[in-house]
């Protein structure tokens, strides 16, 4: 089936899909009010050096700082050596590197087809500026390049996306022909461990002004993702102001074509700056391409301009939207039309075609269909399956995909499908029906990261063999950098596919409001069990004869129902009476529990005083206090006489019988005995 862009903007979101062969190979949603920073080029101030981290924050004007790591920060390590060499004028550097490389195949007797090539790829002066940009990008799905390699930096990896084509290759095994022959054609390459090693704190200082490129979104909590490499993209070429560098598109295949576009950009690049050539410019007038080079060359001017007027943070060149730039990169002669719903974008979609794709304007087509264009075309319904978490095959089986923070997970079950010969037959079917619905939904999901897939168990090594080459080749349609390993003894197959932009599901979902992303809520039996264990601890405190229980009717039920055994047990047990009230406005996990006190005169007796824990000196002080207070007590009473004692000498009475004296007697000396031993008494207290 001929392949089509179709955009659909009649609302604010602008929506645009990419069809090959009747499935969506790419899509992109953007918003007018948070549109895409990707390609856009600031001013910026670094806010923070990070040494642990080799990085720095970048103010430029976001709501969060950007990243920069070092390896993306412009320098030339090669300075001293290739300074004659750049002040050479563009001609006699190419006449100078042609015949290095003439010697080189003649060396290694590669003649004239690796001369051929050698075209194909960087110069090796040139390329080694562009490896150390691209230390460091192993991010989620980015790709390392082996050590001691320079895979990865030909004229794919910098060309668009759709010169780009298939760049998965398996990380198990890295194919070492083309690097090995790269070697051999020889130039003055550094070996990567002479090179000498930065540090960030002495490339960047805090408060410095830095001009940077925004080349990853910010996600979730990280900031953007920025590179001092900049790239201004056009229609047929990619001008590179940081790299010296011509480079041309591999898929041109003829190589008379390749020297002619090599010749026109030789001609019109300034010294010291880099141009690809995308493959959209094959065939194309020295004239239109000569406008566009220009074009671009003005575009950096007033970047520069602006670079020494404006106060950071600025933005100091904003790329195209996205319909622009899906027109710009996407819609080549492979396209068999453009298909548009809007009346206001079908005229800038023409407008712009005729500026940079003359002879296709006439297939760009405004859509006059009853039903909305997403709809008409099947779009509509795969973007609702695409955020499903279950994905069922035609067979039967289905996907279960998990997207986590640090992973997403796929994995892959039988389902309804009982297969017709055998269990393996069986299983390997189904697997090979998995792993292609995998790559499709990875495209259309937009998934990057570290992504693993739990196949279904096969004892056949040629039945692992067969899903992996199954999975390698629906990778081929992914424009998007794949890394695959084989599969391990477990089953899983793990494989990285690089990020460039939001996943479609963070793109228009949410974290759930009521589970707070969780994906999970209490079930109704546990959340009455929290409210018993509640009702125990309002009970233990004491003094509370009943409680009331507020919560979500559907738990209220529950307690009615299911556990109302287990409330009248409650209620018995601590002798209180429990009240329940349903409120809708609850969320289901949570509920109110309010204790009923007795009031102090109902109350059988009232709680003991707890003891009251004193320090150690205010106890001793008031020890003294006690025991002083006591000693003068007692001497008060040895002093003052007792009530009814006379002060005055004694007068004893004459007895009027023996019996009186003798009793008389008797007391006198018993007052006396006792007036002794008081006076005994006292010195010990």
């Amino acid at each position: 089936m001929p392949s089509e862009l179709v955009i659909n903007a009649t609302l604010p979101e602008i929506r645009v899909a990419l069809l090959e062969d009747g499935e969506i190979s790419d899509l992109s949603i953007e918003y007018e009010k948070n549109k895409s920073i990707v390609g856009n080029v600031y001013k910026g101030r670094i806010v923070r050096v990070l040494p642990g981290m080799q990085a720095a924050f970048v103010d430029i004007g976001l709501e969060r700082a950007a990243f920069l790591y070092v390896g993306d920060i412009v320098y030339d390590a090669d300075e001293d050596e290739e300074e004659e060499e750049v002040a050479a004028p563009a001609p006699a550097r190419e006449q100078s590197r042609d015949a290095s490389r003439e010697q080189s195949s003649e060396q290694n007797g590669e003649g004239a087809d690796a001369e051929e090539e050698g075209n194909e790829s960087l110069d090796f002066e040139t390329s080694d500026i562009i490896a150390e940009k691209n230390i460091g990008h192993l991010e989620e799905g980015g790709e390392k390049p082996a050590e001691g390699s320079e895979e990865g930096l030909d004229e794919e990896a910098l060309d668009g996306e759709d010169d780009a084509g298939p760049s998965h290759r398996m990380a198990a095994q890295p194919d070492r022909s083309r690097q090995h022959s790269r070697h051999k054609r020889g130039g003055r390459s550094k070996p990567r461990s002479s090179r000498p090693r930065l540090n960030i704190q002495d490339v960047v200082k805090e408060g410095q002004d830095v001009v940077v490129q925004v080349a990853k979104e910010p996600m979730g909590t990280k900031g953007a993702r920025l590179t001092c490499h900049i790239s201004l993209p056009g229609r047929h070429v990619v001008l590179m102001p940081t790299v010296d560098h011509v480079g041309v598109s591999r898929k041109i295949a003829s190589s008379e074509e390749r020297r002619r576009l090599r010749g026109i950009v030789d001609e019109l690049r300034p010294a010291g700056m880099g141009i690809i050539v995308r493959t959209v410019a094959a065939e194309q007038s020295n004239e239109q391409l000569t406008n566009e080079i220009k074009y671009l060359l003005n575009s950096w001017d007033s970047v520069k301009k602006k670079t020494e007027t404006q106060k950071a943070p600025y933005c100091l060149n904003e790329d195209l939207n996205v319909v622009l730039k899906t027109v710009r990169d996407y819609f080549t002669d492979d396209i068999h039309r453009l298909v548009v719903d809007s009346p206001r974008v079908f005229s800038y979609v023409v407008e712009f075609a005729e500026q940079f794709a003359p002879h296709l304007v006439n297939r760009v087509v405004k859509y006059t269909g009853k039903d909305p264009i997403f709809d008409a075309y099947g779009i509509e319904s795969e973007i609702t399956r695409a955020l499903n978490r279950k994905v069922w095959l035609k067979s039967g089986g289905y996907l279960i995909v998990d997207q986590t923070e640090a992973l997403t997970v796929i994995d892959v079950n039988t389902g309804k499908f009982i297969g017709k010969k055998n269990l393996e037959e069986t299983i390997l079917k189904t697997n090979m029906e998995a792993v292609k619905e995998v790559a499709y939904q990875l495209r259309l999901r937009n998934v990057g990261g570290i992504i693993i897939i739990d196949l279904i168990d096969m004892e056949k090594s040629s039945h692992r063999e067969k899903v992996y080459r199954a999975l390698e080749d629906a990778l081929k349609k992914d424009k998007s950098k794949t890394n695959i390993l084989r599969i391990s003894e477990l089953g899983l197959i793990q494989m990285t596919r690089k990020r460039t932009r939001e996943s479609l599901n963070h793109v228009l979902c949410e974290a759930c409001p009521y589970c707070n992303g969780k994906g999970f809520t209490k079930n109704l039996r546990t959340v009455c069990y929290d409210i018993f264990r509640e009702l125990e601890r309002a009970a233990l405190e004491g003094g509370t004869v009943g409680a009331r229980v507020v919560a979500h009717p559907e738990v209220v039920d529950t307690l009615f129902q299911d556990e109302r055994e287990t409330l009248h047990k409650l209620e018995e047990r601590f002798g209180m009476k429990v009240s329940i009230q349903g409120d809708q406005t609850l969320h289901i996990e949570d509920f109110k529990v309010e204790g009923e006190k007795l009031s102090l005169s109902s109350r059988k007796a009232p709680e003991a005083a707890k003891p009251v824990v004193k320090p150690a000196v205010v106890a001793e002080a008031e020890a003294a206090t006690t025991l002083e207070t006591a000693v003068n007590s007692v001497e008060a009473n040895i002093a003052t006489p007792s009530k009814g004692e006379s002060t005055g000498p004694v007068i004893a009475a004459e007895p009027d019988s023996a019996e009186e004296t003798g009793s008389a007697s008797d007391q006198d000396v018993a007052e006396e005995n006792e007036g002794k031993d008081d006076s005994e008494e006292a010195p010990k207290l």
